[in-house]
């Protein structure tokens, strides 16, 4: 749940603002502060990037955010699908696979030897399952309006489609990362089956999340 705003800190916001409108009118649009504009009329040295190298999407906060969020979900036992329910130390879970993630931290954080991962290759069809992880240009664009991005040239317009293409892919896959990583054993591997479409992708993201310096092969 996000934390309660004053009304008290809202109006101090809007005042700020409202200040800085007044002396910086030409990196607002409207009432709306354009940070880029905001970049681009003060020295490079003003900004602090505490972020570091890292692979950057948008909404990668809210996949973050997805995978601290408390599941509310519960494992139920099947026993009619049980199979030596008293002797076998193994379980199948049938489900979301990121609310399986959260339900799986109390008993397992830590204890996990080996995960496998067959991830969605992203290739934009659809199988017995769903790998078609794509955004249409106009959703994308209407993502990015915040922004006042527009098809403009042809860099740009490569970027805005490798975005419709890959963001929901990203943001789908970040947050598995992030829990398989707490259910690692210090001594515990993740293999994980990609093709090349989002092979670098996934390569820099498990750098983020695991460490370069554990990467294998």
């Amino acid at each position: 749940m996000k934390p309660k705003t004053s009304l008290l800190s809202s109006y101090k916001k809007k005042k700020q603002l409202r200040q800085l409108k007044e002396i910086l009118p030409q990196v607002f649009e409207n009432d709306l502060l354009n940070v880029q504009k905001l970049r681009l009329y003060l020295d490079n040295e003003v900004f602090v990037n505490h972020e570091g190298y890292e692979l950057q999407w948008f909404d990668k906060h809210l996949a973050i955010q997805a995978a601290h969020t408390i599941s509310n979900a519960k494992l139920v036992v099947k026993p009619e699908k049980s199979i030596l329910k008293k002797n076998s130390e193994n379980i199948l879970i049938e489900g979301d696979n990121l609310e399986a993630l959260k339900l799986l931290q109390k008993e397992y954080a830590e204890k996990i030897q080996l995960i496998y991962v067959d991830s969605p290759y992203n290739t934009g069809k659809r199988f017995g399952f769903d790998d078609h992880y794509q955004l249409s240009g106009k959703d994308y664009l209407e993502y990015l309006d915040q922004l006042k991005t527009g098809r403009v040239d042809q860099l740009k317009q490569h970027r805005i489609e490798s975005g419709e293409i890959h963001t929901p892919w990203l943001n789908m896959m970040f947050p598995r990362l992030l829990l398989s990583k707490t259910l690692l054993k210090d001594s515990g591997v993740i293999v994980l089956s990609i093709d090349e479409k989002e092979k670098s992708n996934l390569q820099i993201m498990c750098n983020e999340v695991f460490g370069e310096e554990n990467f294998v092969a």
